[in-house]
């Protein structure tokens, strides 16, 4: 069976080589590509170290993590999911989280994750939904439940060209917990594609809090410097 397994396996990667999911290159039977490996480690975040909350919006989190900062090739890698549709980059860029979350011991006693919810819009104009794409792929390789706890109640305007200033005041009370969901006493992993000021994960452990959440923490692939 074993065998069998394997021999498919195989004549999986002759017909449809693995790629690298950072620059695309053709890896067939080898290794990690040999130019964005190297490249992950020079910009890995100690994940031991939570994001900083001094410079940062997360006052209603317990902590917030980040395994890489947001620059190539983890950078190139959120584009691509976000805007070339790109979606067979959700799993990579979790199982990188994944392995970090693990080897750092920062899970502790999570019950759920809970994607950040997109607006209509953005779900609509691009397809599909990056944050619970990227949390159903996190909850599968770390063995959790994803709940959409979350809904934005009020469309924004996108917070790429927006200041600090500007991006809390956007998202100020945004979000609510929806009607139908349990979230009394539980501790929650909110789950995003990238960390700037951090408004969006504040606002959003804002509602959760608001609705009996005990706990709540963020994760994104990558967060600016």
């Amino acid at each position: 069976m074993k065998k069998s397994k394997r021999l498919f396996e195989l004549c999986g990667d002759i017909l449809f080589p693995r790629r690298c999911p950072f620059c695309d290159a053709v890896l067939g039977f080898s290794g990690p590509c040999a130019v964005c490996g190297p490249a992950l480690a020079c910009i890995r975040r100690p994940l031991r170290q939570p994001v900083p909350k001094q410079g940062h919006a997360l006052e209603h989190l317990d902590a917030a993590y980040a395994p890489y900062f947001y620059e190539p090739p983890v950078r190139d890698a959120v584009l691509r999911l976000k805007f070339e549709k790109r979606t067979d980059l959700a799993r990579p860029l979790a199982l990188l989280q994944a392995e970090e979350l693990k080897a750092a011991g920062c899970l502790g006693d999570v019950d759920v994750l809970v994607p950040v919810p997109s607006g209509r819009g953005e779900r609509r104009s691009r397809g599909y939904d990056v944050p619970l794409m990227l949390a159903r792929a996190l909850g599968r390789e770390l063995g959790l439940p994803v709940m959409q706890a979350l809904c934005k109640i009020r469309e924004t305007p996108r917070q790429m060209a927006l200041s600090g200033g500007e991006r809390r005041k956007n998202l100020k009370n945004a979000f609510s917990a929806r009607p139908d969901a349990l979230l009394e006493g539980k501790r929650i992993l909110l789950v995003d594609d990238v960390l700037t000021t951090g408004s969006t994960l504040n606002e959003c452990a804002k509602a959760l809090r608001a609705a009996g959440a005990a706990e709540c923490r963020g994760v994104c692939a990558a967060a600016t410097r």
